[in-house]
C-alpha cells in the first residue's frame, strides 16, 4: 500500500503575492469603490450637470452678442452671473456640487470668447476696408 503523509493538503500550495498582483488588487478595489460611489449618487451627478447646462444655456441667451464692446470673460464675472441665475441655490450633494461647480458657465465662457474672437475678426477686416 502506498503510504500517504497526513501533513499534505490536498491543495497546492499559495503562491506567493507579488508587488503586481498586489498593485492591480489595489486598483480593482480603487475601481469598484469609485464606481460605487458614482452608482450611489449618479442621480445628483447628472442632475447638476443638467443644471449646470440649463445655466450656460439661459447665459446664452440672455446675452447681447451684438453690442459694439467684446463681452466680459472674466471668471469670476461669469461665477457672478451664474450665481445670480441660481439664486444661490447650489446642489446639496458634495459630489454634485463638484460636477456643477467645474461646469457651470464653462460654456457661456467658450461662447463669449468665440462672440468676441468674431468681433474682433470683424473689426480687423473693416480697418482693411479702409
Amino acid at each position: 500500500m502506498a503510504h500517504i503523509e497526513r501533513n499534505r493538503s490536498a491543495s497546492p500550495p499559495l503562491q506567493p503575492v507579488t508587488k503586481s498582483d498586489r498593485r492591480r488588487r489595489q486598483l480593482q478595489d480603487k475601481l469598484a469603490d469609485i464606481v460605487a460611489n458614482f452608482s450611489k449618487d449618479r442621480d445628483h451627478h447628472y442632475r447638476a450637470q443638467l443644471n449646470a447646462l440649463q445655466v450656460d444655456m439661459n447665459l446664452i441667451v440672455r446675452a447681447d452678442a451684438y453690442v459694439d464692446t467684446p463681452m466680459d470673460d472674466d471668471p469670476n464675472t461669469i461665477a457672478e452671473l451664474v450665481k445670480d441665475i441660481t439664486g444661490g441655490s447650489l446642489p446639496q450633494n458634495p459630489a454634485a456640487l463638484q460636477d456643477f461647480l467645474a461646469m457651470a458657465g464653462r460654456g457661456y465662457q467658450d461662447f463669449v470668447q468665440q462672440v468676441n474672437k468674431a468681433q474682433e475678426q470683424r473689426d480687423a477686416d473693416l480697418t482693411m476696408l479702409w
